[in-house]
């Protein structure tokens, strides 16, 4: 009897924020303030290491709270754009700037660590990571696997367990902007928007993809055109990442202070 009644008061609590993500998604701001502003990008030019252009005098413009979905083609630079947001891309012109408290997914590529350092990773977090896990149907990861088992979890967990995984991380963390390459593509549409909505309402989202799936999980969508055929070769990646002496945190670099908790 007392499990049963602690599964309804648990269940009330996800309920209750499920309810204030969704009820989040039906206003945004028109005019932001500085003081409002997650990310504000002017006048960016984006170019390969040879020069050619792939992005011209791109503009954005996102409030503390807003859902942007940017679509781009098939080798349009819609993975060196967000790694030019991060600060990871020197061939570009143009200014940039973001919140402190930002939190770059790119790809799911950890080291071996239990459930607990994982969902932490890569700085310790405070908050209710059963919560999280629950928020996200992964409630049976702490059946499997003990909290502090290690695992290489890219062989253990699905691709869409490990996508699941990567919103649970936003969820405990809480950042004031979350800035996610081709998010929940394992999912269908559905459940990557029901996810994508319980995101903290305060928390602004830049979403990168190829598609508008994911149009109905946020407020705005920019699609830009089509850009010279150009793939980046490994050595490209790993000659802008020795200029920059962070470029590992890219995964989860996050400077958060907030804390998810169950409330009762």
């Amino acid at each position: 009897y007392e499990q049963a009644v602690g599964w309804r008061v648990a269940a009330n609590r996800l309920a209750a924020l499920a309810a204030a993500s969704t009820a989040s998604m039906a206003s945004s701001s028109a005019s932001p303030s500085p003081e409002e502003t997650a990310l504000k990008v002017d006048g960016l030019n984006l170019r390969t290491p040879e020069g050619r252009l792939l992005l011209e005098n791109l503009s954005l413009e996102v409030p503390f709270g807003e859902r942007l979905l940017v679509v781009l083609p098939a080798s349009g630079g819609k993975s060196l754009l967000l790694r030019a947001i991060a600060g990871l891309w020197s061939h570009m012109s143009g200014s940039i700037e973001k919140s402190d408290d930002a939190v770059f997914i790119q790809g799911f590529e950890f080291p071996p660590l239990s459930l607990r350092q994982l969902l932490c990773y890569p700085q310790p977090a405070e908050g209710d990571s059963q919560l999280a896990l629950h928020m996200v149907d992964l409630a049976s990861l702490l059946a499997r696997y003990p909290p502090d088992r290690q695992c290489q979890w890219e062989e253990v967990l699905s691709p869409e367990e490990q996508q699941r995984l990567l919103i649970a991380r936003l969820l405990l963390r809480q950042p004031r902007l979350a800035m996610l390459d081709e998010p929940l593509a394992a999912l269908s549409e559905e459940d990557a928007c029901r996810l994508l909505r319980q995101i903290s309402p305060e928390t602004a989202v830049v979403s990168f993809s190829r598609t508008r799936r994911l149009a109905a999980a946020h407020h705005r969508v920019v699609e830009l055109g089509a850009a010279p055929d150009w793939v980046p070769s490994v050595s490209d990646f790993k000659s802008e990442e020795r200029k920059v002496s962070a470029a590992r945190p890219i995964r989860l670099g996050h400077n958060g202070h907030k804390v998810l908790k169950a409330t009762d």
